[in-house]
């Protein structure tokens, strides 16, 4: 499967899994669920725990919003996923309280199988 659309941040055309990971997952994971006035459905429900305690229960509700969140990207003319969630990992805990994260995606449009992180 081919996917090809703007870079976000350059306004470059990109394609496969660079454009899948730089603007389709961040757009999924920054947008809050129903803000898109055309797709309501698209957005992540992860905003609303900001500033939860940094434990366990947070981890996994935050997992499982953005597990919906990522599994709402579709190729626009197939409808075909471009990516499936595997995992998320908390690299850091900052003294700033700041949870960093590491998450994990199975590519299925370049290197079909292959799991790519992306870490934030």
């Amino acid at each position: 499967m081919t996917i090809t659309g703007i870079d976000r941040e350059s306004f470059a055309l990109v394609s496969g899994w660079t454009y899948v990971a730089g603007t389709l997952v961040a757009d999924a994971l920054t947008t809050p669920s129903g803000t898109r006035v055309l797709q309501r459905e698209l957005g992540a429900g992860h905003m609303a725990l900001v500033d939860r305690p940094a434990n366990g229960e947070t981890l996994a509700r935050v997992s499982v919003a953005m597990a919906r969140a990522l599994d709402q990207i579709r190729h626009r003319e197939t409808g075909a996923a471009p990516l499936r969630f595997r995992g998320i990992t908390p690299r850091t805990i900052g003294q700033d309280g700041v949870t960093r994260l590491t998450v994990r995606l199975e590519d299925l449009v370049d290197d079909v199988g292959a799991e790519r992180e992306i870490a934030r």
